[in-house]
């Protein structure tokens, strides 16, 4: 009776320690499985936010190449709305699709103008620097170009936009496109030219427009307004008789061409 005791006793402890191990086996196995697991999920993340990181930059050269080299200019349509979130949009003319990604520097600020010169509509509707510096070696020729934060603009790098949106974002008294010499040159320059812009808006605020200052030296013809404080003028190139209008807001400037 002792013997069959004792080899029971035995075969329960050896029954008793084999399922323990196979528990902790299989417990170790789960964790060691969950953790690879969880590690390739990170991984596969990491690499896809990467991805599409590097696929929606700004300064994408593979993006550049297909949007100034490969595809047909008048068949695809290019719109990028540059907020503190960026929207890109890129598609057939038509309904368009989103994706967004952040606008981080000025190098990359820079280096949209560079690669973008040519495209239908350029919003850009973030800060930049008030260091920031920039002057086209190229003109742009871009259809619709609004710009918010213009104090780095040099009018003259624009004429061959067809509209061109500028604006005071950062408030600078030293605007520079505000300053009546400078608009005065480039009006002009458009006088004497036939430069493609077809309108052109300035918001200075809170630099005041000196109408007076821009008009100076220059051929014009009164208009009246409709509405008492903004004063018109009509000036005309002289290539081709082409008129326009020059409006004057207290905190602002519009040139229109009217025929």
């Amino acid at each position: 009776m002792v013997t069959v005791t004792m080899v029971t006793v035995t075969l329960v402890i050896v029954t008793l320690v084999t399922v323990t191990m196979v528990i902790v086996t299989m417990v170790t196995v789960t964790l060691v499985t969950v953790t690879i697991v969880t590690v390739t999920l990170v991984i596969v993340t990491l690499v896809t936010v990467t991805y599409f990181r590097l696929l929606l930059s700004h300064a994408s050269r593979k993006s550049a190449y297909i949007i100034r080299s490969l595809l047909p200019r008048n068949v695809f349509h290019l719109r990028l709305s540059l907020w503190h979130e960026t929207k890109i949009v890129f598609d057939t003319k038509g309904t368009w699709n989103t994706v967004t990604n952040t606008v981080t520097n000025t190098k990359n600020y820079k280096y949209l103008l560079e690669q973008w010169k040519k495209v239908s509509e350029l919003f850009i509707f973030c800060k930049i620097a008030p260091d920031f510096e920039y002057r086209a070696v190229a003109e742009f020729e871009i259809d619709d170009f609004h710009v918010d934060d213009g104090h780095w603009v040099y009018l003259e790098d624009f004429f061959n936009c067809r509209k061109f949106s500028l604006f005071n974002q950062s408030r600078r008294r030293d605007f520079r496109c505000a300053k009546p010499e400078v608009i005065k040159e480039f009006i002009r320059k458009w006088i004497e030219s036939n430069y493609r812009l077809e309108y052109l808006e300035i918001f200075s605020d809170p630099v005041e427009m000196n109408f007076e200052g821009i008009l100076s030296g220059l051929e014009y013809r009164p208009v009246e307004s409709k509405v008492s404080h903004y004063q018109i003028v009509e000036i005309a190139r002289r290539c081709d008789g082409k008129k326009a209008t020059v409006k004057r807001g207290e905190y602002s400037l519009e040139l229109k061409i009217i025929e």
